[in-house]
């Protein structure tokens, strides 16, 4: 038995998304917050991106010092720490706005940050007063992983969203199977260790 309405009953879920997209907005577009730098994974994965534009498949030019020994003649290694789903979701971004495009990624991790605050406090408002779904919204919001996320590593608000998506769809009067598993396959496909 739910202990409150339904989240469609409510506005509050559709205010976190809205707080989050202020909160966004301020840290991208005033603070300047987010250009990735070479070392972080959101530059690797528009690396990947300009691989699969270029026909030479998931490789990367970032070598990690265990796959060392996989360089090949040009001294790339094949895509083995990250998973193929960001990559793939970032190969329309490059294809339109060239490689420099990655410098703007942070935008679309924050995109997907607030979805994810915004799924979090739907599945808060199922069973906990407004207010709880307001903090919880918030609070993936405002926490220094999902910051330091949007502004390095694309693929933790992704799979956050995916997570929250996932939960969201079991926890309910009627779980939704399907959608829970697609959620979780695709959480799969953005880092290996998502299922963990």
């Amino acid at each position: 038995m739910l202990a409150t309405p339904p989240p469609r009953t409510s506005r509050m879920p559709w205010l976190v998304l809205a707080l989050a997209a202020a909160f966004w907005c301020l840290d991208l577009l005033v603070l300047r917050s987010g250009t990735p730098d070479r070392l972080d994974d959101s530059w690797e994965y528009g690396l990947v991106a300009a691989s699969l534009l270029e026909g030479r498949g998931f490789n990367t030019i970032v070598v990690h010092p265990p796959l060392w020994s996989l360089r090949d003649a040009l001294g790339h290694v094949p895509v083995l720490v990250h998973g193929p789903l960001v990559p793939m979701l970032l190969t329309p971004v490059v294809a339109l706005f060239g490689a420099a495009a990655i410098d703007g990624v942070a935008w679309i991790a924050a995109l997907f940050a607030a979805l994810a605050a915004h799924r979090t406090a739907r599945l808060a408002l199922r069973w906990a007063p407004p207010a709880v779904a307001l903090a919880a919204g918030l609070l993936v919001t405002l926490s220094p992983l999902m910051i330091r996320a949007v502004h390095h590593d694309i693929a933790l608000p992704v799979g956050a969203w995916l997570l929250a998506l996932a939960l969201d769809a079991v926890w309910r009067e009627r779980p939704r199977a399907v959608v829970a598993g697609v959620a979780m396959g695709l959480g799969a496909l953005v880092r290996p260790e998502f299922l963990l």
